[in-house]
Protein backbone atom coordinates (compact mmCIF):
# COMPACT_ATOMS: atom_id res chain seq x y z
CA UNK A 1 0.00 0.00 0.00
CA UNK A 2 1.46 3.62 -0.99
CA UNK A 3 0.34 6.97 0.01
CA UNK A 4 1.70 10.18 -0.62
CA UNK A 5 4.31 11.88 1.38
CA UNK A 6 3.05 14.77 2.88
CA UNK A 7 4.52 17.98 1.34
CA UNK A 8 5.69 15.65 -1.93
CA UNK A 9 2.21 15.19 -2.88
CA UNK A 10 2.21 14.11 -6.67
CA UNK A 11 6.44 13.75 -6.25
CA UNK A 12 7.03 11.11 -4.00
CA UNK A 13 4.98 8.13 -2.31
CA UNK A 14 5.71 5.92 0.66
CA UNK A 15 5.02 2.38 1.37
CA UNK A 16 3.22 0.84 4.60
CA UNK A 17 6.31 -1.32 4.99
CA UNK A 18 8.84 1.28 4.51
CA UNK A 19 9.55 1.77 0.89
CA UNK A 20 9.90 5.25 -0.51
CA UNK A 21 9.85 6.00 -4.71
CA UNK A 22 9.85 8.93 -7.13
CA UNK A 23 6.85 8.88 -9.02
CA UNK A 24 7.68 10.05 -12.80
CA UNK A 25 7.31 14.00 -13.83
CA UNK A 26 9.08 16.61 -15.32
CA UNK A 27 12.92 17.57 -13.41
CA UNK A 28 13.34 21.17 -13.42
CA UNK A 29 15.60 21.37 -15.70
CA UNK A 30 12.78 20.24 -18.27
CA UNK A 31 14.06 16.48 -18.19
CA UNK A 32 11.47 13.93 -18.04
CA UNK A 33 12.25 11.50 -14.82
CA UNK A 34 11.23 7.73 -15.10
CA UNK A 35 11.07 8.02 -10.98
CA UNK A 36 11.44 4.64 -9.02
CA UNK A 37 12.48 3.65 -5.77
CA UNK A 38 14.66 5.55 -3.44
CA UNK A 39 18.35 3.13 -1.68
CA UNK A 40 18.68 6.11 0.69
CA UNK A 41 21.50 5.56 2.96
CA UNK A 42 21.71 4.60 6.82
CA UNK A 43 22.93 8.08 9.22
CA UNK A 44 25.32 7.93 11.64
CA UNK A 45 22.80 6.96 13.84
CA UNK A 46 21.42 4.01 12.30
CA UNK A 47 18.36 5.01 10.46
CA UNK A 48 17.79 4.89 6.72
CA UNK A 49 17.08 8.26 5.08
CA UNK A 50 16.24 9.73 2.23
CA UNK A 51 16.46 12.73 0.02
CA UNK A 52 13.62 14.29 -1.09
CA UNK A 53 13.61 17.26 -3.79
CA UNK A 54 10.81 19.81 -4.52
CA UNK A 55 11.23 22.92 -6.40
CA UNK A 56 14.77 22.63 -6.92
CA UNK A 57 15.67 22.23 -2.74
CA UNK A 58 16.86 18.74 -1.80
CA UNK A 59 16.05 17.79 1.86
CA UNK A 60 16.64 14.78 4.41
CA UNK A 61 14.15 12.38 5.75
CA UNK A 62 14.45 9.70 7.90
CA UNK A 63 12.17 7.12 6.53
CA UNK A 64 10.59 6.16 9.86
CA UNK A 65 9.69 9.80 9.78
CA UNK A 66 8.01 9.58 6.55
CA UNK A 67 5.96 6.40 6.96
CA UNK A 68 4.56 7.68 10.14
CA UNK A 69 3.29 10.92 8.76
CA UNK A 70 1.71 8.92 5.95
CA UNK A 71 0.14 6.60 7.97
CA UNK A 72 -0.03 7.33 11.43
CA UNK A 73 -0.88 10.94 10.46
CA UNK A 74 0.62 14.57 12.31
CA UNK A 75 2.32 14.26 15.68
CA UNK A 76 1.43 16.21 18.54
CA UNK A 77 3.59 19.17 19.23
CA UNK A 78 6.75 18.16 20.24
CA UNK A 79 6.42 14.21 19.60
CA UNK A 80 8.69 11.71 17.73
CA UNK A 81 8.69 8.66 15.71
CA UNK A 82 9.64 5.07 18.04
CA UNK A 83 10.46 2.15 16.61
CA UNK A 84 8.60 -0.69 18.92
CA UNK A 85 10.79 -3.36 18.42
CA UNK A 86 13.75 -0.83 18.56
CA UNK A 87 15.60 -1.94 15.30
CA UNK A 88 15.65 1.45 13.79
CA UNK A 89 15.52 -0.20 10.05
CA UNK A 90 12.20 -1.69 10.69
CA UNK A 91 9.97 0.66 9.39
CA UNK A 92 6.75 -0.79 9.20
CA UNK A 93 3.75 1.52 10.07
CA UNK A 94 2.98 -1.11 12.24
CA UNK A 95 6.06 -0.60 13.88
CA UNK A 96 6.46 2.77 14.66
CA UNK A 97 4.08 5.16 16.81
CA UNK A 98 4.20 8.80 17.98
CA UNK A 99 5.80 9.63 21.86
CA UNK A 100 7.31 12.21 23.42
CA UNK A 101 10.71 12.83 23.98
CA UNK A 102 10.55 11.24 27.41
CA UNK A 103 8.76 8.31 26.35
CA UNK A 104 11.40 7.65 23.55
CA UNK A 105 13.87 7.74 26.13
CA UNK A 106 12.46 5.72 28.42
CA UNK A 107 11.71 2.71 25.83
CA UNK A 108 15.00 2.82 24.85
CA UNK A 109 16.71 2.79 28.49
CA UNK A 110 14.02 0.38 29.25
CA UNK A 111 15.26 -2.07 26.20
CA UNK A 112 19.02 -1.43 26.58
CA UNK A 113 19.14 0.34 23.35
CA UNK A 114 21.24 3.29 24.40
CA UNK A 115 24.88 3.10 24.50
CA UNK A 116 26.28 6.03 23.21
CA UNK A 117 29.06 6.38 25.32
CA UNK A 118 32.80 6.37 24.35
CA UNK A 119 33.71 5.07 20.93
CA UNK A 120 30.36 4.06 20.88
CA UNK A 121 29.24 7.36 20.05
CA UNK A 122 28.47 8.76 16.02
CA UNK A 123 30.24 11.76 17.40
CA UNK A 124 33.22 10.27 18.51
CA UNK A 125 36.91 11.28 17.67
CA UNK A 126 38.68 8.81 19.21
CA UNK A 127 39.00 5.13 20.18
CA UNK A 128 39.52 3.95 23.82
CA UNK A 129 42.70 3.16 23.06
CA UNK A 130 43.59 6.59 21.89
CA UNK A 131 42.14 7.84 24.52
CA UNK A 132 44.58 5.11 26.81
CA UNK A 133 47.83 6.87 24.88
CA UNK A 134 47.17 10.32 25.52
CA UNK A 135 46.72 9.40 29.51
CA UNK A 136 49.86 7.30 28.86
CA UNK A 137 51.74 10.42 27.37
CA UNK A 138 50.31 12.98 29.51
CA UNK A 139 51.46 11.12 32.59
CA UNK A 140 55.00 10.03 31.07
CA UNK A 141 54.91 14.77 31.19
CA UNK A 142 54.47 15.50 27.74
CA UNK A 143 52.60 18.69 26.92
CA UNK A 144 48.66 18.59 26.23
CA UNK A 145 49.67 20.64 23.04
CA UNK A 146 52.11 18.33 21.94
CA UNK A 147 49.62 15.87 22.31
CA UNK A 148 46.72 17.48 20.75
CA UNK A 149 48.64 17.57 17.77
CA UNK A 150 49.11 13.93 16.99
CA UNK A 151 45.32 13.21 17.80
CA UNK A 152 42.03 14.48 15.97
CA UNK A 153 41.40 16.68 19.00
CA UNK A 154 42.17 20.16 20.40
CA UNK A 155 44.70 21.13 23.15
CA UNK A 156 41.41 21.93 25.65
CA UNK A 157 39.81 18.50 24.83
CA UNK A 158 43.12 16.24 25.60
CA UNK A 159 43.20 17.97 28.94
CA UNK A 160 39.49 17.47 29.71
CA UNK A 161 40.26 13.99 28.84
CA UNK A 162 43.08 13.85 31.28
CA UNK A 163 41.11 15.01 33.94
CA UNK A 164 38.69 12.66 32.71
CA UNK A 165 35.75 15.25 32.30
CA UNK A 166 35.96 13.16 28.92
CA UNK A 167 36.23 9.79 28.65
CA UNK A 168 35.53 8.96 32.42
Amino acid sequence: MWKPVPNYEGLYEVSKDGRVRALPREGADGRNLSGGELDGHISNYGYRRVHLSKNGESTKYGVHQLVALAFLGEPESGEQVNHKDGDKLHNHAQNLEWVTPAENTEHADNNGLRNISGENSPHSKLSSSQVEKIRARYADGETQTSISKDFPVSQAQVSQIVRRVQWS
